[in-house]
């Protein structure tokens, strides 16, 4: 039987777990929000709040990267509490060990550097009963701060359920549906379980429960609650935390808790270092953290085909060496374009692919350092077609005989067929993620959901109605 509480946070992540159980240090690149300048994501679950830019050291394949800056804003982010029960409920001072624990978990939140975390949120707390056929949803509603009324109901419903005899199946068939009740999208789902991870019949954690978990992004973090299964247990609770991108703490002390309050925050506030994007064409980033407690991580990744907004030109015009217009039938020579261009969103940025130097500015050039023939070039009756790609198909202008094509080294793949937009086309701006508002303290309750089994509060199956667990999200996660 699980107990089950949900925070739904207006703000957090995506993110992995450390790099020691083989997870992601960086968790994304995005360069083309703020072009030129490239937003670097890095998770781990035991980074410090002091890190900045000093301790950040980018690099590539081809050198040497300068961090611009190191920041840590909040992102959105629900978490899920999962208690394993009741059979630490009814150990001898099990209810009383059991509360306090969650208590001092709650309370320790809040006391700490981030009380938003808290403060800011809903709470519900549901009851997954193993073998129940349905998981049938009861609200209660639950003020903000109560931690001790709040572990009342839990405890005093764990307490009321019958034993049912042996844990004859895996821990991980009821961490399943509470994995279920996340709604689909980006948003970083978390999933703290509570268990004594004692099981009869377990044979490690479930392909289908993992794929559950990373299709709707949650990452489960596993405590160690009054061991009953030994060594096998942490070895499956560790194995369920590693291969969904959480972290096994292995007791539910204080001193424990508040490693889970440090991976928590690392979460909600993931390391985001900026540089501008790299000149030279690389294949590989590297990120370097010395971080002040002296320990080091490191990462490489394979360098991504960048795509930037899309660019406007308004005009084109090509030039001879000796500024001479070039015509048809021209012998080789060395060209000048001159292309008016503008980015979306501002930035200037240069960079040299293959012999080809490019600008984005006031005043934008290309310089060809390989000749090109009159084979190659026709512009008569010029029409443009395309627009550069960083880091991709870099320059396709369509002419009414032929193509002028400027390609970086390392092409991975082809240009799409596009349309022939017009020269004054603008770019469609990526849309801004959307927060979950807070919620105001004073003015909304939160609301406990106690999910017990069906036979104690049998509901009459209605066709096309909306479940139990579609409900009970429906009120916290909307």
């Amino acid at each position: 039987m699980l107990l089950v509480g949900v925070m739904a946070a207006p703000s957090s992540l995506h993110a992995q777990s450390q790099p020691t159980n083989d997870q992601n240090l960086i968790t994304r690149l995005d360069c083309r929000r703020t072009f030129p300048t490239c937003a670097l994501t890095l998770f781990d679950p035991a980074l410090p709040n002091n890190v900045d830019k000093e301790n950040v050291a980018l690099s590539t394949n081809r050198g040497d990267l300068t961090t611009l800056a190191v920041e840590r804003p909040r992102q959105p982010m629900r978490v899920l509490f999962v208690f394993d029960g009741p059979q630490p409920v009814r150990q001898a001072g099990g209810a009383g060990r059991f509360k306090d624990a969650v208590i001092d978990l709650l309370s320790w939140y809040t006391s700490n550097s981030n009380p938003e975390l808290l403060n800011e949120n809903q709470w519900a707390a549901a009851m997954i009963a193993r073998d129940a056929p349905d998981d049938l949803v009861s609200l209660v509603d639950w003020q903000q701060g109560n931690y001790g009324g709040f572990m009342n109901v839990i405890t005093s419903n764990m307490e009321s359920l019958p034993n049912g005899g042996p844990p004859t199946s895996a821990f991980f068939e009821p961490v399943q549906k509470a994995v279920n009740l996340f709604p689909d999208g980006n948003i970083t789902n978390i999933l703290i379980l509570f268990s004594d991870g004692f099981e009869i019949q377990s044979s490690g954690a479930s392909a289908n429960l993992i794929q559950a978990a990373l299709k709707k992004n949650v990452h489960v973090y596993t405590v160690l609650h009054f061991a009953g299964g030994g060594n096998r247990a942490a070895s499956d609770m560790q194995a369920l935390a590693a291969a969904t991108g959480g972290q096994f703490i292995e007791n539910a002390e204080r001193a424990q808790l508040a490693t889970l309050w440090q991976a928590l925050t690392n979460e909600q506030q993931p390391l985001v270092a900026t540089f501008t994007m790299p000149t030279n064409n690389p294949t590989k980033l590297t990120v370097n953290l010395e971080l002040p407690s002296n320990r080091r991580l490191t990462e490489t990744t394979d360098f991504p085909a960048i795509d930037v907004p899309p660019l406007r030109i308004a005009g084109v015009s090509v030039n001879g060496q000796n500024g001479e217009r070039v015509t048809i039938g021209a012998e080789e020579m060395n060209l000048q374009i001159a292309l008016d261009v503008t980015v979306d969103g501002g930035g200037d940025v240069s960079n040299r692919i293959k012999g080809v130097e490019y600008r984005f500015g006031d005043e934008r050039f290309l310089d060809t350092e390989e000749p090109f023939t009159s084979h190659t070039i026709s512009l008569q009756d010029s029409n443009l077609r395309d627009v550069p790609r960083a880091l991709d198909i870099f320059v396709t202008d369509q002419y009414t005989n032929n193509v002028i094509r400027f390609t970086p080294i390392n092409i991975n793949r082809e240009l799409p067929p596009t349309p022939t937009p017009e020269p004054t086309a603008t770019a469609t701006p990526l849309p801004e993620p959307t927060a979950t508002p807070a919620v105001e303290e004073e003015e909304t309750p939160v609301e406990v959901a106690v999910v017990v089994p069906a036979e104690s509060n049998p509901v009459p199956a209605t066709p096309d109605a909306e479940t139990p667990a579609e409900s009970f999200m429906a009120r916290f996660i909307a």
